[in-house]
């Protein structure tokens, strides 16, 4: 062979290979981008009513159709209300691999109807899928029920519940734990859009599973009937006025009969 014809080899060959690096450097270098999808869903699981200022408990649910190509989902978490001022969501953001998050939520500072916008993302072998919702919750001015309890015991009380219940329903629970010989106040807050009119029954049960946790009346329940008796937003007040004053009223004693301080 020739000098020549294997100079014009040499010079296809090397042409040959910068086209090739010409064609797979793009996608070398490619930006993922992420694309939105409809295989994505987004739940988020709490009350639909907060009171103004009050933070609640809910739980935010990602899901992909697909869910076994998924390696982990992400969201961010804004509220977006012209309508209301105030909120936030706590923590606003965050990764997972089973796409379940726990968070809180503080209502606005003002009533009104406070928009929450979730934007969600699952990541599949390096592509990036997102799925943007909203969701409204209203803001209401809430009735603060307030329960001062005593341990008069003299043996500290660890993790008792305190449930508030109105018309059967749990509106409320909560953890305190109480030292000796001493007293703490529990609030409650009870929000509502709307009340019936007519009889209500608001109920505080305290859970101890010791045993040795009870009300100076000699059971683990209180209970106190409200009537709201006509229309009108200015009753309303009056309502959260009367319920004040029986919070005010409700003291709640723990007795601890194992540990009471012994005789001289």
């Amino acid at each position: 062979m020739t000098p020549r014809p294997m100079l014009t080899i040499g010079l296809m060959l090397m042409l040959l290979s910068a086209f090739s690096i010409s064609l797979t450097a793009p996608g070398a270098f490619a930006e993922n981008k992420p694309s939105e999808s409809m295989y994505m869903s987004i739940k988020l699981d709490g009350p639909n009513i907060l009171g103004v200022g009050v933070e609640g408990k809910y739980v935010l649910r990602i899901s992909y159709f697909y869910k076994e190509r998924i390696d982990k989902y992400g969201y961010t978490a804004t509220v977006v209300s012209d309508e209301v001022s105030g909120g936030s969501v706590s923590p606003n953001n965050g990764t997972s691999s089973s796409g379940i998050f726990n968070l809180t939520i503080t209502g606005a500072s003002s009533v009104g109807t406070m928009t929450v916008q979730i934007n969600a993302t699952a990541d599949e072998f390096g592509k990036t899928w997102y799925k943007v919702e909203e969701f409204k919750i209203e803001i209401v001015n809430s009735v603060v029920i307030k329960a001062a309890i005593e341990n008069t015991g003299y043996a500290p009380v660890n993790n008792v519940s305190v449930k508030m219940l109105v018309d059967g329903t749990l509106i409320e629970e909560k953890r305190v734990s109480i030292n000796p010989v001493s007293r703490i106040d529990v609030t409650f807050n009870w929000t509502f859009k709307s009340l019936p009119e007519g009889r209500h029954v608001i109920t505080i049960v305290i859970d101890d599973p010791s045993g040795v946790a009870e009300f100076s009346e000699g059971n683990n329940v209180l209970v106190k009937e409200i009537y709201y008796v006509s229309s009108g937003n200015w009753l309303r007040g009056i309502l959260a006025i009367g319920i004040m004053f029986i919070a005010f009223v409700l003291v709640m004693t723990l007795l601890q009969r194992s540990s009471r301080k012994p005789k001289a």
